[in-house]
């Protein structure tokens, strides 16, 4: 794959829209399931929820790629994305109210793309809250979309040099 004569941004967009879109055809089999049992609940708060589902799936997606590019087994990254699934889950309020943490791992798990992804798709669904409503949160995921993007491009020139 890296003898391919196409530029690396060019490579990273097409793993992107690969991983991107396959994860668009599920979540709209989800929707169509959901609204067939939740009718016109879910229809008021689409267009919120899309926009929010296309932020939170592009920060997951290029978090997979950099997990991918990093280790050269299938066997280490499936172990390095449990690993990485377990920590954004515990410090989540999955298994205990983040309530209960220190203050001091309160203000980090915060900030867990998980917990910022779960808060936002809950104020959308539950309270019908607008972007406005959940703007702040909408600028951290766009940050840390940022942020992964310049990783993913580094961690893929890191794994072209190694194969070299």
């Amino acid at each position: 794959n890296f003898i391919t004569p196409v530029s690396d941004w060019m490579f990273l967009l097409g793993h992107f829209l690969t991983n991107f879109f396959i994860l668009i055809v599920q979540l709209i089999v989800v929707f169509i399931v959901a609204s067939i049992f939740f009718k016109d609940a879910l229809v008021d708060v689409l267009l919120n929820v899309g926009i929010s589902l296309v932020l939170i799936i592009s920060v997951f997606v290029l978090i997979g790629m950099i997990i991918g590019y990093l280790f050269r087994s299938e066997e280490t990254s499936i172990l390095a994305t449990i690993c990485v699934a377990s920590i954004f889950l515990f410090f989540s309020s999955t298994i205990l109210p983040l309530e209960t943490l220190p203050e001091s791992l309160k203000q980090i798990a915060d900030y867990n793309p998980f917990v910022l992804s779960e808060s936002i798709l809950k104020k959308i669904m539950l309270f019908k809250t607008d972007l406005i409503g959940i703007s702040q949160s909408l600028y951290i995921l766009i940050g840390y979309l940022i942020l992964l993007s310049v990783v993913v491009y580094l961690a893929q020139k890191y794994s072209k040099i190694k194969v070299q």
